[in-house]
């Protein structure tokens, strides 16, 4: 499997364009999304991709685990970034 770029993802306007970028300092622009057929619900959608991997990720260990608390913070976790994706959608 091809390694995908690391989070934190966000959309910038850089230069005039938006872009899909990876990091914090510096910022790597990922895609041009004004070069192509990408709407901004799509935008937005793909910038919370490495959220959705690490949210999935803890569900996945939680439901495989015996201790409650530990599926209760996934749970919370995955519901706080399906709310913020609803609402951003």
């Amino acid at each position: 499997m091809t390694q995908h770029t690391p989070g934190p993802w966000s959309l910038e306007h850089l230069g005039g364009e938006l872009h899909l970028v990876a990091g914090f300092n510096p910022k790597v622009p990922v895609v041009n999304l004004d070069a192509g057929d990408v709407s901004p619900a799509d935008a937005r959608l793909i910038a919370k991709a490495p959220e959705m991997l690490e949210a999935l990720r803890a569900c996945a260990e939680a439901l495989a685990s015996p201790i409650i608390t530990e599926r209760t913070e996934a749970e919370k976790t995955a519901r706080a970034l399906l709310r913020e994706l609803e609402e951003k959608l």
